[in-house]
This record gives structure tokens, sequence and C-alpha cells, in this order.
């Protein structure tokens, strides 16, 4: 299910459609844990163990649940989420650089901003 190439395309389009700064902050997220699976050989950090351990953190739920097999349900979700996500990254070919954008275009609108209120 989660794992279909639609799943991977919706989510991803899903990812676009963030905030500027929430797709900044886990653009740099996700390439990091990207560089780290790079070499599990030596830190035996594969993309599905830190998937399993960021994914938590990544993603909470919006409403703590008491129903155990629900929470279940969503902590696999969600580590799949994750593990698309860095294996998308490790996966590109010319890695985008989008990072340095985002923040250029944030360090922007932050000098705009403080411009229009010292006016």
């Amino acid at each position: 299910m989660t794992s279909s190439p639609t799943f991977k395309a919706a989510l991803l389009s899903e990812v676009e459609k963030m905030p500027l700064e929430h797709k900044t902050t886990l653009n740099f997220v996700i390439e990091l844990l990207a560089e780290v699976s790079k070499l599990s050989d030596i830190n035996k950090m594969t993309v599905d163990n830190l998937s399993a351990i960021f994914a938590p953190t990544l993603m909470r739920p919006l409403v703590e649940k008491k129903d155990m097999p629900v929470v279940l349900r969503e902590i696999r979700v969600s580590q799949c989420i994750v593990n698309i996500l860095i294996s998308n990254k490790v996966a590109e070919t010319t890695p985008l650089d989008l990072s340095s954008r985002f923040s250029n275009e944030i360090l922007n609108r932050h000098n705009r901003k403080n411009r229009h209120n010292t006016l």
C-alpha cells in the first residue's frame, strides 16, 4: 500500500505543498539522514533503522490515541513515509541542493518583513 509508486508520488507532491520553512527543515533533516545511511556498512544505520528511529519524532499524531492497534498502525505508516523520503533522497543522482535556495528565500522574506516593521 504505502510503498506503491502512486503513494510515493502523492507523498512527494504533498511535501511540495508544505510551507517553505517546513519544507526547508524537512529537506535538511532528510538530506542528513540520507548521508548517514550511505555509511550504513560502518554505522549500521540503514534507511530502515533511521526510519524506525526518526519517524516518531518527525511525524507525531495530531491527537493522542489510546487504542494500541491504531497507534501501531500509525507508527508503521510514518516509518514507511520517512523511509520513502530518505530513499528518494539517497536515489537522487544529482542532488538538488534546495537547502541554500530555500534558506536564501527565507532570509529574504525575513529581511523584507523587518524592513516593513521599521518603516
